[in-house]
């Protein structure tokens, strides 16, 4: 329990911004009526890239002192892990052939919900606040994608 609560900050950012990230990119890209093929390649492509640079990005803010070389190797991981983990979850409804943003977007809701849960969980807090407070706040930024996604439609 001690490495994940060390950890925490790393798996939680690495895992909601890639709920986030990926249901913004697939759900605006099927609003604005792009083919099956093409979301599936923008998902994956979002995912790969980003969870590489994200990764990379948590281990350089972290490489400032040599005594935590190995510290910011294992959380660059993480959060490579976590971010590609995750992106491949929220895409499950599309590679079950599922094009509904409603459907997307509900699923991408609940594992947020789940996330919150989790963190509220390790972290000893209100679970429901924790669950509800990752639901609003990512939610917001979701919509952002179906919004650009509506004004190439």
């Amino acid at each position: 329990m001690t490495t994940i609560r060390e950890n925490l900050r790393t798996i939680i950012f690495g895992i909601e911004d890639s709920f986030v990230s990926t249901t913004g990119v697939i759900v605006g890209l099927i609003a604005a009526g792009t083919s099956k093929e093409t979301v599936l390649a923008a998902g994956l492509i979002t995912i790969v890239v980003e969870a590489t640079s994200m990764g990379a990005g948590e281990f350089i803010s972290n490489d400032d002192n040599p005594t935590r070389g190995k510290a910011a190797l294992r959380k660059g991981w993480l959060m490579l892990i976590s971010y590609l983990l995750a992106g491949l979850w929220v895409m499950l409804p599309l590679f079950f052939g599922i094009r509904n943003n409603l459907i997307i977007i509900t699923f991408t809701f609940l594992s947020l919900f789940g996330l919150g849960l989790w963190r509220g969980y390790i972290l000893k807090g209100n679970k429901l606040k924790f669950a509800l407070q990752t639901v609003a706040i990512s939610g917001v930024a979701c919509g952002f994608g179906i919004a650009v996604g509506l004004l190439f439609k």
